[in-house]
C-alpha cells in the first residue's frame, strides 16, 4: 500500500488501538515533513519500525493469500502471508500480468467484474469461487475491498476440505487498514503496558463498544464494558490476567453473552525481533455455528425417527447386515436379531428369476456399490415361513466413522408384480378369445395362462345348463380322477358354488364339516385345498372355475381367489361366444340331414339368427367396451411409467448430484403417479364387479346430510390443499334409499372431481332438491367447466375422456363411468350441465 500509518503508545496503557482517520492523516504529515533534529528523526523512526512490526505481525499471522490488482486485472503486488494457498504460477511470475492471462475465461471475467463492483462499494465484497491449482480444484472464499480509486486488495481463503453448510468463517486481517478492515473476526491488539495499539471495526460492531470510549485507548476501560456482557464475567477476568502473566502464552476460549451470542476467542503474543510486545486478540462470532451443531443433533434425532418408520425396509451392512430398522424384520418375517449378522442370501432362494445364484449375484452387486456405483435391481427374496417375496432393493455407498458401508433399500413389489402378471394373462385371454376357434385349444389356453398365475396342475371347467339340468366337465386337467361325464346336478363342491353364487376356498378341514352337515357329498379323490369361482354372463351363472391340491393346504389363499376372479369375467364370456357359435354349427348341420323338418326348422333358424344377431350385435357393443377398457389399461397404465422409469433413473444415477429439493421434487412425482395409478387399479375393479354382478347391493334409509357430512371430512384435506371450502347445503331431514357404500363412492367421485377443476380460493356446493318421489342431489363448481362435446363423452365407457385438474392432477377417464353405474344401480339418474365456468353434476335417488 503507498498509505504509511504510524501508531503511538501512551506509556501506562495495556493495549494499542488502530488510528482514526484523522489521525493517520496527521502521523502521516508528521512523517512526510523534515525531521527538525537527529533525534526527533530517530523517534519517527522508531515508531514507523514499531508500526511496522504490529502490521507484519497480524499480515503473518493471517492463513490467507493477498494480491492487489489495478482497475483492469492486473497483479500489482502479492504480500507475504502465513498462507496454505498455492498460487498457479510464482508471485514473480504473476506481477504485472493480467486476469485473462492467468485464469480460464470465466473465473477471469468473474474476478474482473468483482474488482468493477469493489472499486464502486463503500464496502467490502464477499464471495466463493472454485479454481484449479496444480491438477486440484480449490474452493476458495475471497473478500475484495477498495485500496484507492484505481486498486482493490483482495484476500483469498482455501477452503477446500472444510465441511459443506458451515458458516463462511473469515479470519482474514487487513492489508493495512484494508486487510484489517476486510476481515469477518473482530481484531484488537494491546500492549504490554494495556494500551490500545490497534482494532478493526468488527471488533467494536461485536463488542458493542462505544465510538468515544475506543478512542481512550484504554484497556481497563474496554474490560469493563466487555465484561459487562458476559454470563462469566469473573471467568474472563482470570483467563485475561492469566494471559498477561504468562505473555508467550496462545490461548483459545468460547465466550457466552447474556444475549445469546457465542464468541471463540484467540490470542497469541505480538513479537518484535523475539521479544514479546504485546497481545493480539482475535474473536470470532460462532452462534450460528453452535446452533447448527445443535440442530446437526436433532436432525440425527429425526433421522433415527425416519429410518425406524420408514415404510421400506432400510438395512445397514457390507456382506452382511449391521443394522436394519423394523420394516426390514416385518419384511423378512423375523426377529432383528435373526437379520444381523447374516449375509442378504441368506435371505433368498438359492437362485434367482435371471437363473443367477443369488449369492454370487449378491456379492457382486454389493461389491460394486462398495466400490462406488450405485445399484438399483429387481430381487427375490424369501420369508422365514419360505414365502418368496418380489422386492426392489438399491445400493447406495456411504462412510461412517472413516468405514465404507452400504445403505439397502428393499421394497416389497410383490402386489405389483401380481398384478403385472394378471394384466397380461388378461391380455392373452383376450387374445386367445379373439383369435381361436376351437373351444377345446381355447380351453387350454386359459389352462396355460392360469398356471403362469399360481401352481394350476389340478384345474377344470364346469358349465351348468340350467333348462337341461345338466352339469358338464368340457376341460378337465387332474393327478388323480379322471374327467367326470356330464350329470345331473348332485351334491359336489361345484354344485354348491353354483347353488349358492360364491367364490370359496374350501380346505379338506372345511369339505369336511360340510359333509358332516350334509350340504356336500365327496366326489373323487379329496383335496387338501380346493378353489372354486362362479363363471357369469349377463348376470347369470354359467358355470365354475375350479383349482386344488391334494398335498398342500396352503396353496391357495385370498389372493389366488382374486386372480381367478378376475380373469373368469373374460373366461365367461369367451366360453358363452364359442357355445353360441358352436350350437349354430351343429344347429345348420342337423339341417341339412333332415329334410322332413326343413320347414320348421327355417323358422327355428330364423329365429335363432335373430337371437344370434342381437348376440352378436351384444357381443359387439361388448366387445368395443372390452377393447376400449383394454386401450384405457394400456394407454394409463403403460404412460406413467415412462416418467416413472425416467425419474427412477435420474435418481439411480444421478442421485448424489441432486440436491434435496430435486429429490423431494422427484420423490413426489413419483408417489403421485403411483397413486393416480393405483385409483386407476381401484376404478378398474370397481368397473368388472358393477359390469359382472359381484358387487354387493345393500338399500337402506340414509340421512343424506349426514352421509355428505362424513365424505366431505374424507375430502377436505384436498380442499383445503387449493384452499377450496366445501360447502354442505342439505337439510338434515332429507332421507333416501340407496346402497350406503355406493353412494359414497359417488359422493366422493363427484366432490373430487369438483374439487380437482376448481381453481384456488373457491367453494364447491353440494345441494339436494325433492322432486315427487325423487331426490336429486347436485355437485356445483366454478371451475374451468366443460363443452357440449365433452358433456357427451364423459359418461360412455367406448370414448376415453380424461382431462388434468387446475393444479394437474390427472384422472383415470372411469370415475364418472362408474358414478352412472352405481347411481342406476340405485334406479337413478345422472347428468351433467355445464356453461363457461363452472359445472354442476346432478343426480337423483328414491326419497325415503
Amino acid at each position: 500500500m503507498n498509505k504509511k500509518v504510524k501508531l503511538k503508545r501512551k506509556p501506562k496503557s495495556k493495549l494499542t488501538p488502530v488510528k482514526s482517520g484523522e489521525e493517520k492523516a496527521r502521523l502521516q504529515q508528521k512523517i512526510n515533513r523534515p525531521a527538525k533534529s537527529k533525534s526527533n528523526q530517530k523517534s519517527i523512526a522508531k515508531e514507523l519500525k514499531e508500526s511496522k512490526s504490529e502490521l507484519v505481525s497480524i499480515l503473518q499471522s493471517l492463513p490467507d493469500t493477498i494480491i492487489i490488482f489495478d482497475k483492469d486485472g492486473k497483479y500489482v503486488s502479492i504480500p507475504k502471508t502465513r498462507r496454505a494457498l498455492p498460487l498457479i504460477e510464482p508471485e514473480k511470475q504473476l506481477i504485472g500480468k493480467y486476469l485473462h492471462e492467468v485464469l480460464p475465461g470465466d473465473k477471469a471475467e468473474f474476478l474482473l467484474r468483482n474488482i468493477k463492483r469493489a472499486l464502486v462499494s463503500s464496502s467490502p465484497i464477499h464471495f466463493e469461487y472454485d479454481l484449479i491449482m496444480h491438477g486440484r480444484t480449490h474452493w476458495l472464499y475471497g473478500t475484495m475491498t477498495t485500496k484507492d480509486n484505481n486498486h482493490v486488495v483482495l484476500i483469498v481463503r482455501d477452503m477446500t476440505g472444510k465441511k459443506l453448510g458451515e458458516d463462511r468463517i473469515n479470519e482474514a486481517l487487513s492489508l493495512l487498514n484494508a486487510t484489517i478492515e476486510s476481515t469477518a473476526d473482530g481484531i484488537l491488539v494491546v500492549n504490554n503496558d494495556g494500551i490500545v495499539t490497534g482494532f478493526n471495526q468488527r471488533f467494536i460492531k461485536m463488542w458493542k463498544i462505544p465510538r468515544h470510549l475506543i478512542n481512550t485507548k484504554s484497556a481497563k476501560k474496554l474490560l469493563d464494558l466487555i465484561t459487562d456482557q458476559l454470563k462469566e464475567p469473573d471467568k474472563f477476568i482470570r483467563q485475561v490476567n492469566w494471559l498477561y502473566e504468562h505473555r508467550g502464552k496462545e490461548s483459545y476460549d468460547v465466550i457466552e453473552f447474556k444475549d445469546g451470542r457465542i464468541f471463540e476467542r484467540f490470542s497469541i503474543p505480538q513479537q518484535l525481533k523475539k521479544k514479546i510486545v504485546g497481545r493480539v486478540w482475535n474473536f470470532r462470532d460462532v452462534t450460528e455455528k453452535y446452533l447448527s451443531e445443535e440442530a446437526l443433533i436433532e436432525s440425527e434425532k429425526r433421522f433415527r425417527s425416519l429410518f425406524e418408520t420408514s415404510a421400506e425396509g432400510i438395512a445397514i451392512m457390507t456382506t452382511v447386515f449391521e443394522e436394519c430398522n423394523a420394516q426390514l424384520t416385518t419384511l423378512f418375517g423375523c426377529a432383528k436379531e435373526d437379520i444381523i449378522g447374516r449375509p442378504p442370501w441368506d435371505f433368498s432362494p438359492e437362485v434367482q428369476p435371471d437363473g443367477r445364484d443369488s449369492q454370487e449375484s449378491a456379492l457382486e452387486k454389493i461389491n460394486a456399490a462398495l466400490n462406488g456405483m450405485p445399484q438399483y435391481f429387481y430381487w427375490q427374496h424369501m420369508r422365514k415361513d419360505k414365502v418368496v417375496i418380489d422386492t426392489e432393493v438399491s445400493l447406495k455407498l456411504f462412510y461412517l466413522e472413516g468405514k465404507k458401508l452400504v445403505q439397502a433399500s428393499i421394497r416389497d413389489i410383490t402386489e405389483r408384480k401380481r398384478f403385472e402378471k394378471v394384466q397380461n394373462a388378461l391380455y392373452k385371454i383376450s387374445e386367445a378369445v379373439n383369435t381361436t376357434e376351437d373351444i377345446q385349444t381355447l380351453y387350454t389356453t386359459i389352462h396355460e395362462v392360469i398356471k403362469s398365475l399360481m401352481p394350476a396342475s389340478n384345474f377344470y371347467i364346469a358349465l351348468y345348463d340350467e333348462e337341461a339340468e345338466l352339469i358338464s366337465f368340457p376341460y378337465f386337467v387332474d393327478e388323480y380322477d379322471p374327467q367326470p361325464k356330464p350329470r345331473k346336478p348332485g351334491r359336489g363342491l361345484t354344485e354348491y358354488v353354483i347353488r349358492s353364487g360364491q367364490d370359496m376356498i374350501i380346505t379338506g378341514e372345511r369339505d369336511l364339516e360340510l359333509r358332516e352337515k350334509g350340504d356336500v357329498d365327496l366326489v373323487g379323490k379329496p383335496s387338501a385345498v380346493w378353489v372354486g369361482v362362479v363363471l357369469k354372463h349377463e348376470g347369470k351363472i354359467s358355470g365354475v372355475m375350479a383349482v386344488q391340491d391334494y398335498h398342500n393346504e396352503y396353496t391357495y389363499g385370498e389372493m389366488e381367489k382374486q386372480i381367478l376372479i378376475f380373469v373368469s369375467e373374460q373366461i365367461a364370456l369367451a366360453i358363452d361366444r364359442k357355445r353360441t357359435s358352436d350350437e349354430l354349427i351343429n344347429y345348420t348341420r342337423q339341417l341339412q340331414v333332415s329334410k322332413d323338418l326343413l320347414e320348421e326348422r327355417a323358422r327355428e333358424l330364423a329365429r335363432l339368427n335373430l337371437q344370434l344377431a342381437e348376440s352378436e350385435k351384444t357381443l359387439k357393443e361388448l366387445n368395443a367396451s372390452k377393447d376400449k377398457l383394454f386401450s384405457i389399461i394400456a394407454h394409463d397404465l403403460k404412460s406413467p411409467f415412462q416418467p416413472l422409469i425416467g425419474i427412477s433413473e435420474i435418481l439411480s444415477e444421478e442421485y448424489k448430484s441432486l440436491s434435496e429439493v430435486d429429490r423431494d421434487n422427484f420423490i413426489r412425482e413419483m408417489h403421485k403417479t403411483i397413486k393416480n395409478q393405483y385409483k386407476l387399479v381401484e376404478n378398474l375393479l370397481d368397473w368388472s364387479r358393477i359390469q359382472t354382478g359381484r358387487m354387493d347391493f345393500s338399500p337402506e334409509k340414509i340421512n343424506l346430510s349426514e352421509c355428505i357430512d362424513s365424505n366431505i371430512d374424507v375430502l377436505n384435506a384436498n380442499a383445503i390443499s387449493k384452499s377450496i371450502i366445501l360447502s354442505n347445503e342439505v337439510k338434515n331431514n332429507i332421507y333416501v334409499t340407496a346402497d350406503l357404500s355406493m353412494l359414497n363412492s359417488v359422493l366422493q367421485n363427484l366432490i373430487s372431481n369438483a374439487i380437482k377443476f376448481s381453481y384456488p380460493d373457491n367453494e364447491v356446493t353440494i345441494a339436494a332438491n325433492t322432486k315427487n318421489n325423487m331426490v336429486e342431489i347436485s355437485v356445483e363448481d366454478n371451475g374451468v367447466g366443460l363443452t357440449e362435446g365433452d358433456l357427451e363423452k364423459i359418461f360412455r365407457i367406448d370414448i376415453q375422456h380424461t382431462t388434468t385438474g387446475t393444479a394437474q392432477e390427472k384422472g383415470t377417464g372411469l370415475g364418472l363411468i362408474i358414478c352412472k353405474e352405481l347411481v342406476e344401480k340405485n334406479d337413478g339418474k345422472i347428468w351433467a350441465e355445464s356453461k363457461s365456468l363452472g359445472t354442476r353434476f346432478t343426480f337423483s335417488l328414491k326419497k325415503t
